[in-house]
């Protein structure tokens, strides 16, 4: 939850203050096209053989459903194959390219 909530953070900071314009790499939101679709992938692992985690899938879910009252049309995956993941990845690069505007969270 630690690396969600400095994730959030750096893309708060990265955003310009009123008045100033955006730095080389800061991220510049504007607001989605009438014929945009508005698509987010979201994978949350945490079931490792070796060393499991507790949260990834918890805050994927929690990540999702902020993402989807933003109005995105979200793509979930739970401890996901690699198989999966490269299909929901060759999918969501799909949705892009057909016209989507979208965005990819990943937690670990």
């Amino acid at each position: 939850m630690v690396r969600l909530a400095l994730w959030c953070l750096s893309l708060i900071m990265a955003l310009p203050l009123p008045g100033q314009p955006p730095g080389p790499w800061a991220v510049v939101v504007r607001p989605a096209a009438a014929v945009e679709q508005r698509v987010a992938l979201v994978i949350g692992n945490g079931s490792y053989r070796e060393a499991p985690l507790r949260n990834p899938v918890n805050d994927a879910r929690a990540m999702a459903a902020a993402v989807r009252a933003c109005g995105f049309a979200v793509t979930e995956l739970e401890n996901a194959s690699r198989p999966q993941m490269r299909e929901a990845i060759r999918a969501f690069g799909a949705r892009i390219a057909a016209g989507g505007v979208g965005g990819t969270c990943q937690r670990q």
